[in-house]
């Protein structure tokens, strides 16, 4: 009888050993998942996120993923091909990265606005020229105030987007088609522009506003067909994903949106001060939504003050890109994004 006692709390003891290891680990897998769920650095989209920006006494840098890689000078825009990062931008001349190799831009300096890759090629809009790799390219057209500020590449023809001024209309949004330029409408406004293009199947896609300050309306066109979005005072990129075609911009609050088709998407801002939140650029991938960006954030050295955090969203979700502690500044931002 004492010999089965003694079996019966051998076996006792160790059922309640292995509930308290199974207890243990239960709770560890929590707590991982707990932290995995509230770092919100951590990317879970499956997919390779880049961002070019800007940060105060560092200049230009780019991050791949978490990983911050310094430039120096001013940089605008982030294109990734063939395993290499190509950026745009300004430090001394007109100038590009690859990888952090700088080619200069020939021509007088002005700050480039976009970059495209293309077969190996190196596409880059200025205000109111583009450059071939780094030959300069004149548009050859005879209107005044020209300024680009997209470009978008097929094979070899080159596609850019932005506006115009002449004495009778202030702005005219139009594309280039090589040196052709196509003027799109405005409705009954003399006042428009262009702020991003998008081909696809030789359809030409823009977007961008119509209409007088503050009172802008957001549109897309197609070739030259106008879609107004409704909500929204100014759509700033376009892209299309999966026969969808997507936008992006401001809405009549000046709060951040995105627009699948027509209807409109609020990016969540919630804990935030909407004034501070910028979109910068977005890209659209299986469906999944990626926007660049900067929040206001308090400072915690100085609660009476506060500074722009770069970061970007996957769909509604917040990640904030690593910056040095001490550089805390209303000069920090991030200007692109590109999604592999």
């Amino acid at each position: 009888m004492k010999k089965s006692l003694i079996i019966l709390k051998l076996k006792f003891s160790f059922i309640r050993e292995h509930l308290l290891n199974l207890s243990v680990l239960i709770l560890f897998i929590l707590l991982v998942n707990g932290c995995k769920k509230d770092n919100n650095n951590n990317n879970n989209s499956g997919y390779t996120i880049y961002s070019v920006g800007y940060l105060h006494g560092i200049g230009a840098c780019y991050w791949n993923g978490n990983t911050r890689t310094d430039l120096g000078g001013d940089a605008t825009s982030i294109f990734v091909s063939n395993g290499h990062i190509y950026i745009a931008g300004l430090q001394g001349a007109s100038c590009y990265w690859k990888d952090t190799t700088k080619v200069n831009l020939d021509g007088t300096p002005q700050i480039p606005t976009s970059i495209f890759v293309s077969n190996g090629n190196v596409y880059i809009a200025g205000h109111s020229c583009y450059w071939v790799n780094s030959v300069r390219r004149e548009l050859g057209d005879s209107v005044n105030g020209v300024s680009i500020r997209s470009i978008y590449v097929v094979d070899t023809t080159v596609y850019l987007a932005g506006s115009y001024g002449n004495s009778g209309i202030y702005s005219v949004p139009c594309y280039w088609v090589g040196k052709t330029r196509v003027d799109l409408p405005t409705g009954n406004s003399a006042f428009g522009g262009v702020s991003s293009i998008y081909v696809s199947n030789g359809i030409v896609y823009t977007c961008g506003y119509y209409g007088d300050a503050p009172n802008n309306n957001a549109c897309y066109w197609t070739g030259i067909v106008k879609t107004d979005l409704s909500g929204g005072s100014n759509a700033s990129y376009i892209t299309m994903d999966g026969g969808t075609i997507y936008t992006a911009g401001t809405d009549v609050k000046a709060n951040p949106c995105y627009w699948k088709g027509t209807s409109k998407i609020n990016l969540d801002i919630k804990g935030y001060s909407s004034y501070g939140i910028d979109i910068a650029s977005f890209y659209v991938k299986g469906g999944t939504f990626f926007t660049s960006g900067t929040y206001y954030k308090p400072d915690p050295n100085d609660m009476g003050n506060g500074f722009n955090f770069p970061c970007y969203w996957i769909g509604n979700t917040k990640v904030d890109l690593p910056i040095p502690v001490t550089n805390y500044s209303y000069s920090n931002q991030t200007f692109s994004i590109y999604v592999e």
